[in-house]
């Protein structure tokens, strides 16, 4: 049997639905009666529970088609007692290309909804639980509280919050919580631009915490990381992240940033 390109058989079914093209229920019927033959097909109501498909059969299934049809309705069950289970999930897809393969991604919106109304927020392909939502709006849009900034800063999921901090961007999210500039070093000649900052940030329920901006060379992103809140300096804060600790002659509070993970991003 021909190697199935799943990829492809998304992507397209991805541009179908963006422009409005959906398959009949006659059509759906169809598809399931050329795969299983003569069969029952029962189809449930969009409320009841959904399961994964699932195919129990003595005969060679033809994956091509069973993805297929799970791309139209979402969810089938076929045990080999002549009935076939479907279950009506028709869903908006928001997809991107990520290497040689493709994501649910979408930064302004949900990425998925499903037949009954449900969201589901999507970032290169990891699901976004739904308390960071109202990330997901048109940039011009995107204002976050304070409150909402420090549910994301100390979320612990490292992947959840560096997709959340790149899509909104370190800068912007300094916009709306209170901090200062503590030092900075390493300037860069060309541009001016320091590669390190140390920030004070300030969130109500938590208080003061010290972090490290550094830019990472290679990308020319920023990134944010936690120290402790007696560090002064730069020097000290890179000292503290080669080795764990600040230098010798420096008292630290073990227990001043609780709340925030050691990396933000």
């Amino acid at each position: 049997m021909a190697e199935v390109n799943y990829v492809n058989l998304l992507k397209e079914k991805a541009r179908r639905i963006k422009e409005g093209i959906q398959e009949s229920r006659t059509a759906i019927n169809k598809m399931i009666e050329d795969m299983f033959g003569s069969v029952e097909i029962i189809w449930k109501d969009p409320d009841s529970a959904f399961p994964s498909t699932v195919i129990e059969s003595n005969r060679e299934i033809d994956f091509k088609r069973a993805f297929e049809i799970w791309l139209e309705v979402g969810g089938f069950s076929y045990h080999g007692d002549g009935k076939v289970y479907v279950y009506p999930r028709q869903q908006v897809l928001e997809l991107r290309e990520e290497g040689e393969g493709v994501a649910f991604h979408n930064e302004t919106g949900p990425a998925i909804i499903s037949a009954t109304g449900e969201k589901y927020y999507y970032l290169s392909h990891n699901r976004i639980p739904e308390q960071f939502a109202w990330a997901f709006v048109p940039n011009d849009q995107l204002r976050p509280t304070q409150e909402q900034v420090k549910d994301l800063l100390s979320y612990e999921n490292v992947t959840i919050r560096a997709l959340l901090i790149a899509r909104i961007g370190m800068e912007r999210l300094l916009d709306y919580v209170p901090h200062m500039v503590l030092d900075e070093g390493f300037a860069d000649s060309q541009t001016g631009r320091h590669e390190y900052q140390l920030l004070e940030i300030t969130l109500s329920d938590i208080g003061r915490a010290v972090f490290l901006s550094m830019i990472n060379p290679s990308t020319g992103d920023r990134v944010i990381e936690a120290v402790p809140p007696e560090t002064e300096s730069v020097e000290d804060a890179i000292f503290f992240r080669a080795n764990g600790r600040l230098p010798e002659d420096t008292e630290i509070n073990e227990h001043a940033v609780a709340g925030f993970p050691i990396a933000l991003t």
